[in-house]
């Protein structure tokens, strides 16, 4: 009888056990690559592609998008946060925060005011996180596609120099997430939005 009631706590604490622990299978991890830039020689086309090295869905159906690559030697990212929209009419106000990730992020600050020959103070840090207004543009489109492709909207509209533009493209099953120029009068306003005030 003594064994009996032993091996009915031994399976409960292992039933709670189980049912306790953090679900897994909602999380992909990839290899990290090298950020690639494109041809900057004729002073336009900054656009970097970083690799998603780890993808999770919470239970609220928010996804967390850990961006990392390796670039001249140090590791440059950051992390995105991805909420569910209610509308598919193209404009969002919010739904999309990127996070700083440290050093990582600072990182990047630094390898985007090279790429944009925007100089910055040596102790600029990347901003701790920025939620920002954007537009899908394949629901804008009318389109549905695998992949996501957004234009953001940063900055104040009502102040010229304070305002920018970029495009984000997540491509989750290739693994990769571009940053791309909208317009180089922007790049100073990209800077400043990534950066610390």
């Amino acid at each position: 009888m003594k064994y009996f009631k032993l091996s009915i706590i031994f399976l409960s604490l292992t039933f709670i056990s189980c049912n306790t622990m953090p679900a897994q299978n909602n999380i992909i991890t990839r290899e990290k690559r090298e950020m690639q830039v494109s041809d900057t020689s004729e002073g336009w086309g900054g656009d970097i592609t970083l690799s998603i090295i780890k993808s999770q869905i919470q239970e609220d159906g928010k996804k967390i998008l850990t961006v990392i690559s390796s670039y001249k030697g140090k590791d440059v990212g950051f992390e995105l946060q991805l909420s569910p929209q209610n509308n598919n009419n193209g404009f969002h106000e919010a739904g999309i925060t990127i996070k700083s990730l440290g050093m990582i992020s600072d990182n990047l600050l630094d390898a985007l005011s090279s790429i944009y020959s925007i100089k910055i103070s040596p102790t600029s840090k990347f901003i701790g996180n920025i939620s920002t207004t954007y537009v899908n543009l394949d629901e804008m489109a009318g389109k549905e596609a695998p992949d996501i492709k957004t234009k953001l909207f940063l900055g104040n509209p009502d102040k010229e120099n304070e305002y920018g533009e970029i495009y984000l493209n997540i491509y989750e099953n290739n693994g990769t997430i571009e940053l791309m120029e909208k317009d180089i009068e922007y790049r100073p306003a990209v800077i400043k939005a990534f950066s610390t005030k």
